[in-house]
Protein backbone atom coordinates (compact mmCIF):
# COMPACT_ATOMS: atom_id res chain seq x y z
CA UNK A 1 0.00 0.00 0.00
CA UNK A 2 1.11 3.54 -0.80
CA UNK A 3 -0.34 6.97 -0.08
CA UNK A 4 -0.92 9.40 -3.00
CA UNK A 5 0.64 12.80 -2.30
CA UNK A 6 -2.14 14.57 -4.24
CA UNK A 7 -5.37 13.02 -2.95
CA UNK A 8 -3.93 11.57 0.31
CA UNK A 9 -5.68 8.23 -0.13
CA UNK A 10 -3.76 5.03 0.58
CA UNK A 11 -3.98 2.73 -2.45
CA UNK A 12 -2.53 -0.51 -3.77
CA UNK A 13 0.76 -0.37 -5.68
CA UNK A 14 -1.09 -1.29 -8.89
CA UNK A 15 -2.87 2.11 -8.69
CA UNK A 16 0.48 3.90 -9.26
CA UNK A 17 2.51 4.14 -12.49
CA UNK A 18 6.07 2.87 -12.50
CA UNK A 19 9.00 5.26 -12.09
CA UNK A 20 12.51 3.81 -12.02
CA UNK A 21 14.12 6.86 -10.44
CA UNK A 22 12.05 6.75 -7.25
CA UNK A 23 13.03 4.61 -4.23
CA UNK A 24 10.02 2.31 -4.40
CA UNK A 25 9.87 2.36 -8.23
CA UNK A 26 6.45 4.08 -8.31
CA UNK A 27 5.17 7.61 -8.99
CA UNK A 28 4.16 9.70 -5.97
CA UNK A 29 0.71 10.46 -7.46
CA UNK A 30 -1.82 7.73 -8.21
CA UNK A 31 -2.92 7.05 -11.79
CA UNK A 32 -6.24 8.85 -11.28
CA UNK A 33 -4.60 12.03 -9.94
CA UNK A 34 -1.95 11.86 -12.67
CA UNK A 35 -4.69 11.65 -15.30
CA UNK A 36 -6.48 14.70 -13.83
CA UNK A 37 -3.19 16.64 -13.77
CA UNK A 38 -2.44 15.80 -17.40
CA UNK A 39 -5.96 16.79 -18.49
CA UNK A 40 -5.59 20.13 -16.71
CA UNK A 41 -2.17 20.74 -18.33
CA UNK A 42 -2.87 19.28 -21.76
CA UNK A 43 -1.81 22.43 -23.64
CA UNK A 44 1.50 22.63 -21.75
CA UNK A 45 2.29 18.97 -22.57
CA UNK A 46 1.36 19.54 -26.21
CA UNK A 47 3.69 22.55 -26.44
CA UNK A 48 6.56 20.64 -24.78
CA UNK A 49 6.08 17.74 -27.18
CA UNK A 50 6.10 20.10 -30.15
CA UNK A 51 9.31 21.81 -29.01
CA UNK A 52 11.00 18.45 -28.40
CA UNK A 53 10.00 17.21 -31.85
CA UNK A 54 11.35 20.34 -33.54
CA UNK A 55 14.66 20.02 -31.67
CA UNK A 56 15.03 16.27 -32.40
CA UNK A 57 13.24 15.86 -35.73
CA UNK A 58 15.98 13.93 -37.54
CA UNK A 59 16.63 11.51 -34.67
CA UNK A 60 12.90 10.83 -34.26
CA UNK A 61 12.47 10.18 -37.98
CA UNK A 62 15.49 7.89 -38.10
CA UNK A 63 14.29 5.92 -35.09
CA UNK A 64 10.78 5.62 -36.56
CA UNK A 65 12.23 4.44 -39.87
CA UNK A 66 14.34 1.76 -38.18
CA UNK A 67 11.48 0.68 -35.92
CA UNK A 68 9.01 0.43 -38.79
CA UNK A 69 11.50 -1.56 -40.86
CA UNK A 70 12.14 -3.95 -37.98
CA UNK A 71 8.40 -4.44 -37.38
CA UNK A 72 7.21 -4.49 -41.00
CA UNK A 73 5.94 -8.06 -40.87
CA UNK A 74 4.08 -7.47 -37.60
CA UNK A 75 2.37 -4.38 -39.06
CA UNK A 76 1.43 -6.29 -42.20
CA UNK A 77 -0.13 -9.06 -40.12
CA UNK A 78 -2.02 -6.54 -37.95
CA UNK A 79 -3.40 -4.76 -41.03
CA UNK A 80 -4.46 -8.09 -42.51
CA UNK A 81 -6.28 -9.12 -39.32
CA UNK A 82 -7.92 -5.71 -38.94
CA UNK A 83 -9.09 -5.83 -42.56
CA UNK A 84 -10.48 -9.37 -42.18
CA UNK A 85 -12.37 -8.35 -39.03
CA UNK A 86 -13.83 -5.23 -40.68
CA UNK A 87 -13.96 -6.22 -44.36
CA UNK A 88 -17.41 -4.76 -45.13
CA UNK A 89 -16.73 -1.52 -43.29
CA UNK A 90 -13.37 -1.12 -45.05
CA UNK A 91 -14.95 -1.68 -48.46
CA UNK A 92 -17.68 0.85 -47.73
CA UNK A 93 -15.18 3.44 -46.53
CA UNK A 94 -13.00 2.88 -49.60
CA UNK A 95 -16.03 3.28 -51.86
CA UNK A 96 -16.94 6.58 -50.16
CA UNK A 97 -13.32 7.76 -50.37
CA UNK A 98 -13.10 6.96 -54.09
CA UNK A 99 -16.36 8.82 -54.72
CA UNK A 100 -15.07 11.87 -52.85
CA UNK A 101 -11.71 11.75 -54.67
CA UNK A 102 -12.71 10.84 -58.24
CA UNK A 103 -10.35 13.32 -59.86
CA UNK A 104 -7.39 12.08 -57.87
CA UNK A 105 -8.14 8.49 -58.88
CA UNK A 106 -8.54 9.47 -62.54
CA UNK A 107 -5.11 11.09 -62.43
CA UNK A 108 -3.64 8.04 -60.69
CA UNK A 109 -5.16 5.72 -63.30
CA UNK A 110 -3.73 7.84 -66.13
CA UNK A 111 -0.25 7.61 -64.60
CA UNK A 112 -0.61 3.87 -64.03
CA UNK A 113 -1.76 3.28 -67.61
CA UNK A 114 1.06 5.44 -68.98
CA UNK A 115 3.59 3.48 -66.94
CA UNK A 116 2.13 0.18 -68.17
CA UNK A 117 2.21 1.44 -71.76
CA UNK A 118 5.89 2.42 -71.43
CA UNK A 119 6.63 -1.02 -69.99
CA UNK A 120 4.91 -2.74 -72.93
CA UNK A 121 6.74 -0.44 -75.38
CA UNK A 122 10.06 -1.40 -73.83
CA UNK A 123 9.25 -5.12 -74.05
CA UNK A 124 8.32 -4.69 -77.74
CA UNK A 125 11.49 -2.72 -78.48
CA UNK A 126 13.73 -5.28 -76.74
CA UNK A 127 12.07 -8.11 -78.68
CA UNK A 128 12.66 -6.29 -82.00
CA UNK A 129 16.27 -5.57 -81.04
CA UNK A 130 16.77 -9.33 -80.43
CA UNK A 131 15.54 -9.83 -84.02
CA UNK A 132 18.32 -7.60 -85.36
CA UNK A 133 16.71 -4.15 -85.46
CA UNK A 134 18.48 -1.12 -84.04
CA UNK A 135 16.79 0.68 -81.16
CA UNK A 136 15.74 3.54 -83.46
CA UNK A 137 14.18 1.11 -85.95
CA UNK A 138 12.40 -0.73 -83.13
CA UNK A 139 11.00 2.56 -81.79
CA UNK A 140 9.71 3.47 -85.26
CA UNK A 141 8.14 0.03 -85.63
CA UNK A 142 6.47 0.38 -82.24
CA UNK A 143 4.99 3.71 -83.27
CA UNK A 144 3.64 2.24 -86.50
CA UNK A 145 2.31 -0.82 -84.71
CA UNK A 146 0.55 1.30 -82.09
CA UNK A 147 -1.04 3.54 -84.72
CA UNK A 148 -2.56 0.58 -86.57
CA UNK A 149 -4.79 -2.26 -85.43
CA UNK A 150 -3.13 -4.60 -82.99
CA UNK A 151 -2.55 -8.29 -83.59
CA UNK A 152 0.18 -10.80 -84.43
CA UNK A 153 -0.51 -10.60 -88.17
CA UNK A 154 -0.29 -6.83 -88.09
CA UNK A 155 3.02 -6.96 -86.21
CA UNK A 156 4.50 -9.29 -88.84
CA UNK A 157 3.12 -7.09 -91.64
CA UNK A 158 4.73 -4.00 -90.09
CA UNK A 159 8.07 -5.86 -89.90
CA UNK A 160 7.82 -6.95 -93.57
CA UNK A 161 6.88 -3.47 -94.82
CA UNK A 162 9.68 -1.92 -92.79
CA UNK A 163 12.25 -4.39 -94.09
CA UNK A 164 11.11 -3.75 -97.65
CA UNK A 165 11.63 -0.02 -97.07
CA UNK A 166 7.98 0.80 -97.71
CA UNK A 167 7.50 2.43 -94.33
Amino acid sequence: MKRCVKCGIEKAASEFSKKKSSKDGLHSRCKACEKLYKEANKERYREQKKLYYEANKEQIREYAKLYNEANKERYREQRKLRYEANKERCREQMKLYREANKERYREHDKLRHAKESRRRDEIYIKARMKNGYTREEAVILRGIYKSTKRGEQNRDTCDQLFMAGLI
